[in-house]
């Protein structure tokens, strides 16, 4: 699959199945990564400023480096800030939630969530259900 980038603000996915989702480092200079992912699969950031988005399905998002907004939505997402100071959310479902590096603002949302703030002076909100809550 190729895609073409054209003075776009952002790219929207439809998939049946899985895909994985990467940024090269040329189409970073064009246009700010925000990728939202529809299907169920791997979802990986760049090394810049992502804003990354699962859907209903179960996701796995890597933000990589420098200052991230990740969502998972629905599903049970498995999300993963890295360094830099991120906002993670992860929706619906049962959600593993890890900040990384730096300060971190993460929302765990209805479901029962595992969130690690990491290193770093982390606001960690669990939402319903049974959350467990570390390095926060």
């Amino acid at each position: 699959m190729k895609c073409y980038l054209f003075n776009l603000s952002f790219i929207v996915l439809l998939v049946l199945g899985s895909l994985t989702v990467s940024v090269p480092a040329q189409a970073q200079e064009d246009c700010a990564a925000g990728i939202m992912f529809i299907g169920s699969g791997l979802i990986l950031g760049t090394p810049d400023n992502d804003r990354l988005s699962g859907m209903a399905a179960n996701d796995e998002i890597y933000g990589y480096d420098c200052h991230d907004e990740l969502r998972g939505l629905g599903g049970n997402d498995k999300i993963y800030g890295g360094s830099g100071s991120d906002r993670i959310s992860g929706g619906d479902g049962d959600d593993e939630l890890y900040g990384g590096d730096d300060d971190d603002y993460i929302v765990g949302g209805p479901g029962n969530d595992y969130i690690d703030g990491g290193a770093g002076a982390d606001v960690c909100i669990g939402g319903g259900g049974v959350d467990v809550i570390v390095n926060c």
